[in-house]
């Protein structure tokens, strides 16, 4: 119908970002960054949890430009969980899980590859 659903599509997006592809990688990290950015109230904070595992471990990745799209990533979404974020079209307050958000901080950081 023409219309689009932060709902319907972030979470597509979470599947990409455990691929190993290249190009799969850096256009599911140019689309996720473009949300974070343009997306009006911050919906993709909602869908962090899905994604954030594998956005860490393409800090690690071989590729330069994968590490740095998932820097920069990382760089736009973080502050944003320090903001109270509104949900400009109901006026309820976005639901964001921390505790499955530090779930996935806490997986990265006991992986044995120090560079996870």
């Amino acid at each position: 119908s023409g219309s689009f659903s932060a709902d319907a599509c972030v979470p597509v997006f979470a599947r990409f970002v455990y691929m190993r592809n290249k190009a799969t990688k850096q256009l599911t990290l140019t689309w996720l960054k473009e949300f974070s950015e343009k997306l009006i109230g911050a919906p993709i904070l909602q869908f962090l949890h899905l994604f954030l595992g594998g956005i860490f471990a393409m800090v690690a990745d071989p590729n330069a430009a994968i590490r740095q799209l998932a820097l920069e990533f990382l760089q736009s979404v973080l502050p944003k969980l320090l903001v109270n974020n509104e949900d400009f079209e109901d006026g309820q307050q976005m639901k964001v899980d921390f505790d499955k958000i530090l779930q996935s901080l806490v997986l990265t950081m006991e992986h044995p590859d120090p560079f996870v």
